[in-house]
């Protein structure tokens, strides 16, 4: 596991097209700049594959230095249950970069969430137990993924609701020095519901982004909804770096405290009061997770809201995709921020960071602090 696949060794003599079929009828994903068909070995048809087609501008030299630095971060990850794999690449088509990726024939875990409209505890608690052993093991090899979101998280198959793989590192940073030297940043990046505090005051910062984007994700999965949402992005800001998040009664009734304790020591304004990826995944919370647990049922029923349907109580998530345009933070798939975070939302930064690790965290507020405060379902 984690062994760096090396490029020159791909095909052994034989030209890509030689090795590889493509389904160039058929797309299974399309982005600004590239897209996905399905393809397979020709010796092993019944195995498939993602390729990805970048198309590039050989003047465009920092975008090429983006996409070689995103291969190098694969190459780097190797093979671990939970990322994403590079299996192939090639170069020889003029203008195009070609990446045979694993398929994940799961799709999104937002769109999966859209499904379920939520996930129960017992299979929240695999999910993120996954997710951060994946975080871990980018985090210990001197990377930040830095986009972390339901978006970036795919489903291995249609049948599992909790085998996922980290997907999307073409904003993750990796440290040339490492472990010397840990990846730093003071660049502004990410989607806007899933950056961390000192992201949107400008201030430098590590890998501790990513533990607060899987705070987030945490309290998405087990609810549904944001924990933080304003269609005022300076207003979104401040409910950030204020961390004002909320677990209303009718979405968390029975969700244990357990939970609530988990997310909120992710959800650390100060990133050293953050656990570390290593730490969280011995939360208690997540104690007890196991891949035998029961994975397979849609339903989104276990008495928590009764059944859910979009008629008596829309998806509150679906919004995050919608927003963008209208003076709002950008889209769930948004890549970045260009709005002067500091300025837009106004916030003086915070003294200097505490010392990292789980007996330094502060206690969890108490669940009725936040209760005079405005809960936003988010809505279409």
């Amino acid at each position: 596991m984690g062994n760096a696949l090396c490029v020159t060794d791909l095909f052994q003599g034989d030209s890509f097209d030689a090795v590889y079929e493509v389904d160039e009828a058929n797309y299974i994903g399309t982005g600004k700049f590239s897209v996905v068909h399905m393809c397979w070995k020709r010796n092993q048809p019944e195995k498939r594959y993602a390729l990805k087609v970048i198309s590039t501008t050989p003047s465009d030299h920092a975008s090429l230095t983006r996409i070689y630095e995103e291969i190098n971060i694969l190459q780097v990850l190797g093979n671990h249950p939970n990322i994403i794999q590079l299996v192939d690449m090639d170069e020889s088509q003029r203008n195009k970069i070609r990446l045979v990726l694993e398929l994940c024939e799961g799709g999104e875990l937002y769109d999966r969430i859209q499904q379920k409209q939520f996930y129960p505890e017992i299979e929240a608690k695999v999910l993120v137990k996954n997710l951060l052993e994946a975080v871990a093991f980018i985090h210990n090899k001197g990377i930040m993924h830095r986009d972390l979101k339901p978006e970036n998280i795919l489903l291995a198959s249609k049948v599992s609701n909790t085998e996922i793989k980290i997907s999307d590192l073409g904003l993750s940073k990796i440290s040339k020095d490492y472990p010397r030297r840990l990846p730093r940043s003071h660049s502004i990046c990410g989607s806007d519901f899933y950056l961390a505090p000192e992201v949107i005051k400008q201030e430098e910062y590590g890998r501790e982004i990513d533990i607060w984007a899987v705070g987030v994700i945490t309290y998405v999965v087990l609810s549904g909804s944001l924990p933080f949402f304003h269609n005022v992005l300076h207003k979104l800001y401040r409910q950030i770096v204020e961390r004002d998040v909320k677990f209303p009664e009718q979405a968390w009734k029975s969700v244990s405290k357990g939970a609530q304790d988990f997310i909120l020591r992710l959800l650390q304004v100060r990133a050293g009061d953050r656990l570390t990826a290593e730490q969280s995944v011995s939360h208690p919370w997540l104690r007890g997770a196991t891949a035998g647990s029961p994975m397979h049922s849609f339903s989104a029923t276990d008495g928590r809201h009764g059944h859910l349907n979009h008629t008596q109580s829309p998806h509150p998530l679906e919004h995050a995709r919608k927003v963008n345009g209208r003076g709002a933070p950008g889209n769930g798939r948004g890549r970045g921020t260009n709005s002067p975070p500091v300025a837009a939302a106004n916030v003086s930064p915070p003294g200097p960071p505490q010392g990292m690790g789980y007996m330094h965290a502060p206690a969890a507020p108490p669940r009725g602090q936040y209760a005079q405060q405005n809960y936003m379902p988010l809505r279409r």
